[in-house]
């Protein structure tokens, strides 16, 4: 019987459970968002907490590092953004959005605009400096859960309970196609690493592949038996990985849609994972205070 794999490390401090997590664009750094409202930042070398940000009232629920990792974008149910100034460790500019919650949040990998995803079915685009609104794109008809900009910072995805992604031209801000075939709201979307995927995580418990130039359904990824709620690719695009709130992390091969292994030490509902940039390590947060550091190597492929 094969060894069944074991994290490589585990990372706690958190009181609450876990919802987001976030890697550093140089892959030092995890920041960890929970809901005792506060956010952790953690050198991924060691495990060591770095530093605990709080001023949240809420849980926190979509975490984003800036291009250049000098500032982090936090959102949670208190209905606020925050964008943490990590180099100078000033008191972080506050963005409020009265009446709606953010669930997700992005920076263009080009620096020019941090995006939002709320419950009033719009996205928001921001000036990642200061905080000032730059627009507006409305069309879902449902509460919006995810936000993600292709590599290229050309596109933007947004998911929604309406059972839609919207992908979305930049700079223009113009809607550039509707991808239609989930059957529950798109909790999570992720693009791949040379931008030709899109991979988008549903209630329905499926993971879909689409070409985000085309539209083209490309797979359907069938084995979670709950709602997948996080997606990511590893940095060479030969392996996705998905969170299901079936307590289990899947692997799988994108270009055959084939499940290569699963992990399933997690007390309950899988709620993120992030590669680091290397891809030496996944780390995975669920509905627990802890966050789970596992090696490639050990990963059950």
């Amino acid at each position: 019987m094969a060894r069944k794999p074991q994290p490589l490390r585990h990372l706690t401090g958190h009181s609450d459970w876990v919802q987001s997590l976030a890697i550093s664009p140089d892959g030092q750094m995890l920041a960890s968002g929970a809901n005792d409202h506060a956010i952790r930042l953690w050198k991924i070398k060691t495990g060591e907490c770095l530093q605990t940000l709080v001023g949240h009232g809420g849980n926190i629920l979509a975490l984003a590092f800036a291009p250049n990792g000098q500032a982090l974008a936090s959102a949670a149910s208190d209905q606020s953004i925050r964008v943490w100034n990590l180099r100078r460790g000033r008191t972080p500019r506050v963005i409020e959005q009265p009446n709606t919650t953010v669930w997700g949040l992005d920076f263009a990998p080009n620096g020019s605009w941090l995006a939002s995803g709320a419950t009033d079915k719009c996205v928001r685009l921001w000036h990642p400096a200061t905080g000032k609104p730059v627009g507006e794109l409305g069309g879902h008809d449902d509460e919006v859960t995810s936000v993600t900009f292709s590599p290229a910072s050309h596109l933007l995805a947004s998911g929604a309970n309406d059972e839609t992604v919207r992908l979305w031209d930049m700079p223009q801000h113009r809607l550039a196609r509707v991808l239609d075939g989930h059957f529950g709201g798109v909790n999570a979307l992720a693009f791949s690493p040379d931008g030709r995927l899109l991979a988008a995580g549903s209630n329905d418990y499926l993971v879909r592949l689409w070409n985000p130039e085309t539209g083209d359904l490309l797979q359907t990824l069938e084995g979670h038996e709950e709602m997948v709620r996080g997606v990511t690719f590893s940095a060479d695009g030969k392996l996705l990985v998905s969170a299901g709130y079936d307590g289990t992390v899947r692997l799988w091969q994108p270009q055959t849609a084939r499940c290569l292994g699963v992990l399933d030490s997690f007390e309950g509902g899988v709620n993120a994972v992030a590669f680091t940039p290397g891809d030496a390590l996944l780390a995975t947060a669920s509905n627990d205070p802890v966050i789970r550091l596992w090696h490639s190597a050990d990963l059950p492929l």
